[in-house]
């Protein structure tokens, strides 16, 4: 894209160097921020879905990431400071590292599987999973394990679970982190616009919310965490705040 000399702006995975600094400018949402969200709905809603409130020393914690992606590493990170922040002392504590298999739903469900297959001693458990496809194995992990009603799941966005809400699923996987494409279109072409007319240059463009430890400017959109009672709602609403019809 650089030799075309035409500007562009990346969504959802940032483009970093070796240093981890962003040389892209990318709309999406902060790692480490969203895993913290994740994680604390999961305790603060946990007794809506098991029917009673639950000893945390019982409870494990499926935490996946993709480590070379720093973003899917950095919800990993988020999930991990808060569930040791509100359950402190608890080792029950799994990571589940897809790069032993892809970015997909069956690397999701073995790496689910075999944990909970192995930590029977394990009552009740978290999934806050980095990836949707992730979440998705885990949903079937859970359900070929029949421990659908001990296990509570959300993901970080909501394509795969809204078409399974959409035709009536109703299970473990309780929660998403909404991802609506006006969320990203509408500063992306802002943006775009922008660069185009020469309001802004690259180096410009979004200064004033760029970190000092980037280059160019990781823009974080808001996030929500929706349930099946909720997403239609909170989709319209960004529909019409976005402009865009």
């Amino acid at each position: 894209l650089d030799e075309t000399g035409l500007p562009y702006i990346d969504i959802l995975n940032s483009v970093r160097d070796e240093s981890g600094s962003a040389v892209v400018h990318c709309i999406g949402m902060e790692g480490i921020t969203i895993g913290r969200e994740m994680t604390k709905w999961l305790f603060d809603n946990s007794e809506k879905y098991f029917g009673k409130k639950i000893d945390t020393a019982k409870l494990g914690l499926i935490n996946y990431t993709f480590s070379p992606n720093k973003d899917f590493h950095d919800r990993f990170e988020g999930n991990l400071a808060m569930f040791q922040e509100l359950a402190p002392g608890n080792t029950n504590i799994f990571e589940a590292d897809g790069v032993t298999g892809g970015l997909n739903e069956e690397t999701g469900y073995n790496l689910a599987s075999a944990i909970l297959a192995a930590h029977p001693e394990v009552e009740y458990w978290f999934i806050p999973a980095c990836l949707e496809l992730y979440a998705q194995g885990a949903m079937r992990a859970a359900e070929s394990l029949g421990m659908q009603d001990r296990v509570l799941i959300t993901a970080v966005n909501s394509e795969v679970l809204t078409a399974l809400w959409d035709s009536g699923y109703e299970g473990c996987w309780v929660s998403c982190v909404a991802s609506a494409p006006y969320q990203y279109a509408a500063p992306a072409l802002s943006g775009i616009v922008s660069l185009l007319n020469g309001t802004e240059t690259i180096d410009s463009l979004w200064s004033s919310i760029r970190k000092p430890t980037d280059k160019l400017t990781f823009y974080e959109i808001g996030t929500e965490i929706v349930t099946k009672d909720t997403y239609k709602d909170y989709f319209e609403f960004v529909r019409k705040e976005s402009g865009l019809s």
